[in-house]
């Protein structure tokens, strides 16, 4: 401001005048108005504003009754009570004191958790912390190197003492998996329509006109248009919310009672993700 008045002189403090029509008091900032202006905040903290009561005929609502609201809100309709885990039903899935490891390496220390007939249970942790390694055992893949203790029990039938033919038999139709990165779990050179078709087929549960067709189905269901995706396409020519929905379709053709989900939606962008 000293250089600036040093500068104009006596015509520091004027402002410009347009000829025009001049701006009246109070609807346009100026000199005037540095009261008004942002400025730092005092030191002392403000009181806190008190809470604002609930509209008139509006009850406070319940946890039960505000998880169910907040659902609805996000387009997730609540699933039926005859849906849930019924209190003292038998687990579908019971892992018991789970433990693997890999050459010197602890992946997993003594996991245990059950999930019941139609209950959805997420596990979370930080990245390395060995939740895919847990979805791999339970589905049986894991590396030729791991050392596995423990059970994994899908109701009552320990898992982890089944031979390779065994599993192989369930998987598919008892268990699905629906992996984390749908280029690695697609063969590039099979159409994705044959490759739906295969996992009927494979469990013999139609012909193969008959699993070429519900093949189609499913790819329609989830959400793969036949005009627009036909299921004579390669994987190559599908973009990655469209390979994770061929993905879903091959976990869910049989309808198998555990469906094992490995981040499906991690390598794919948050419009995509949303609509998996």
């Amino acid at each position: 401001r000293a250089a600036a008045a040093a500068l104009l002189g006596q015509d520091a403090g004027r402002r410009t005048d347009h000829g025009g029509p001049r701006a009246t008091r109070g609807n346009h900032p100026g000199p005037r108005h540095r009261a008004h202006r942002a400025g730092p905040e005092p030191a002392r903290r403000r009181a806190a504003r008190p809470a604002r009561p609930p509209p008139e005929g509006r009850a406070r609502m319940s946890a039960s009754s505000l998880s169910k609201y907040l659902g609805e809100r996000e387009g997730q309709r609540p699933s039926p009570p005859s849906d849930r885990a019924q209190p003292g039903s038998k687990p579908l899935l019971d892992i018991r004191a789970l433990s693997l490891a890999i050459g010197d390496r602890t992946i997993l220390d003594r996991v245990s958790l059950t999930i019941a007939p139609g209950e959805i249970v997420a596990l979370t942790g930080e990245s390395g912390s060995g939740k895919s390694m847990t979805a791999l055992a339970t589905i049986g893949l894991l590396p030729a190197e791991a050392r596995l203790s423990g059970q994994l029990l899908l109701e009552g039938t320990d898992l982890a003492q089944l031979s390779e033919a065994q599993l192989c038999g369930l998987r598919g139709r008892e268990i699905g998996m629906v992996f984390q990165e749908p280029m690695t779990a697609l063969n590039p050179l099979q159409r994705i329509g044959a490759q739906v078709a295969e996992t009927l087929r494979i469990h013999r549960a139609a012909s193969r006109a008959e699993a070429n067709r519900r093949a189609a189905d499913l790819l329609a269901r989830v959400g793969l248009d036949p005009d627009r995706v036909p299921p004579s396409r390669y994987p190559h020519e599908l973009s990655g919310g469209q390979r994770q929905r061929v993905v879903i379709a091959m976990a869910i053709a049989l309808g198998p009672r555990l469906l094992v989900a490995d981040e499906p939606t991690t390598a794919l962008d948050v419009t995509t993700q949303a609509q998996i």
